[in-house]
Formats: structure tokens, sequence, C-alpha cells
């Protein structure tokens, strides 16, 4: 069932780490479902293509496993979309077992591929070895500090132009609002004027007096984020903003 998540085995290293399971094929769906979440995982699922964006969009998905034939669109365009995150693995899992579609699946950017029907013990230990890489990817990544920083219960995390939630949450939040935040971050502290903003944020030029856009955009943060005190974007009025 879509949106549908489980957490059997939560204790084990993978807890809290989610994993995407996108088919159109209910009972497929079901068991692999079931695979993951006895790895330890959290497992969400998907029936196809929209429902799949729209927990990428919202959620910290560490691995996604997906079937080629979707109702709603082709698989292969959501691999290339996926390998455009590296902190994010893909694992074909398909019905289409020659050599063709498994190396055009690795060639658009899957980490691996498995025919189906396949041996649970296999789709688990595949699953375990790319979570474990992803891990260590994942803990360097969050080591450097100039790539993640940390605003109350949010992480900017810049190299995926993403905020996090320290839930797994992820805030849906246009590219305006994220360049916004990244600099009211980088300027934390102090009153940064809504021209300072508009220059970083929308590009360089003189800003109309009536153009609200930064107005706009924070308001949005204020709004998606909760920024509130003690972690508020807090208005200094007739300058511009600064974030406590």
């Amino acid at each position: 069932m879509d949106g549908e998540r489980h957490s059997e085995g939560t204790d084990g290293p993978a807890a809290g780490e989610l994993v995407l399971v996108v088919d159109d094929d209910v009972n497929a769906r079901t068991l692999v479902e079931g695979i993951v979440a006895r790895e330890g995982f959290s497992v969400v699922g998907a029936s196809g293509v929209a429902a799949a964006e729209d927990v990428l969009r919202a959620s910290d998905v560490i691995i996604a496993l997906l079937d080629l034939t979707l109702r709603d669109g082709n698989g292969l365009d959501l691999v290339k979309r996926l390998s455009l995150d590296p902190l994010v693995g893909t694992i074909i899992l398909s019905a289409r077992a020659d050599d063709t579609d498994r190396i055009i699946g690795l060639e658009v950017g899957a980490d691996d591929y498995l025919a189906k029907p396949f041996h649970p013990r296999e789709l688990a230990v595949r699953l375990r070895r790319h979570a474990t890489r992803l891990r260590t990817i994942r803990e360097l990544t969050r080591s450097r500090d100039d790539k993640r920083a940390n605003i109350g219960p949010w992480s900017i995390d810049e190299q995926r132009r993403a905020v996090f939630h320290e839930s797994g949450g992820r805030a849906v939040v246009s590219d305006a609002e994220f360049r916004t935040l990244l600099c009211l971050f980088h300027g934390r502290g102090r009153v940064l004027s809504r021209d300072t903003l508009y220059r970083e944020v929308v590009g360089p030029g003189l800003r109309d007096p009536l153009d609200r856009r930064i107005d706009v955009y924070v308001s949005g943060l204020r709004k998606k984020l909760a920024l509130t005190r003690p972690n508020a974007i807090r208005t200094v009025h007739g300058v511009g903003y600064i974030l406590d």
C-alpha cells in the first residue's frame, strides 16, 4: 500500500534508514517490502513514478528498489533521476532478464540489477551491501562542516540542496527558498538587507523596491520549517532579516 511504512527489526544497524519499493504489482511489492523490513529497514511502497516522486520529495530515501514497467511511466526515467543523487542507491528488480536490458539499466545509472524471479536471500544480501556502501558515503558527507549545517531540528545539505528533519523527513522547499535559507545561515547573527538577499538569491542588479520576492521566500520558509524562536528568521523592520 502506498505510503505504508514498516519498522520490523529496527534495532539493527539499518534502523531509521528508509527504502523505497516501486512496483505497480501489489503482490510483488508486498513481497519485496517484507524482505526489506526483515532486514531492519523502514520501507515505503509506491505504485508508480508519480507516487515515488512524492516519497522522494518528502523523505530521505537511502535505496530505491524499482520495477521498470510502470503504468504511469518508464522506470528507467526514474533511475536517471535517482542517479543524480550520490547518496541514494538504486536496484532494478525486473522481469526483463536479457543482457541488453541489464546493460541499459546499469548504463542509465542503476547500482544493481536483479532479474525476477529472484531468491529473497540474494536480494537481502545485495540490499545490505549497497546500504553499507551508502552509509559510509553519507557519514563522510555529513562530517564536512561546510556541506551540512543544522538549524534547530533541521539539517541543511548543500550537496543535495535539500533540508532534512531530524526525524528523517524532507522539507519541500523551492530552489529560491533553499538559496534564501542558505544565505541567512551563512550570515547568521547578522542582519542581511533585502538588497543583499536579492543579489544572492535572484541575481545581480538593483532590486525594485516593489519587488517582494524575498519576503515571499522568507514567509515560505517560516511556514514550512516552523522557524520560530529560538531558531527564528526575525524581521528587522526597514532593513531585512536575521537568522537568530
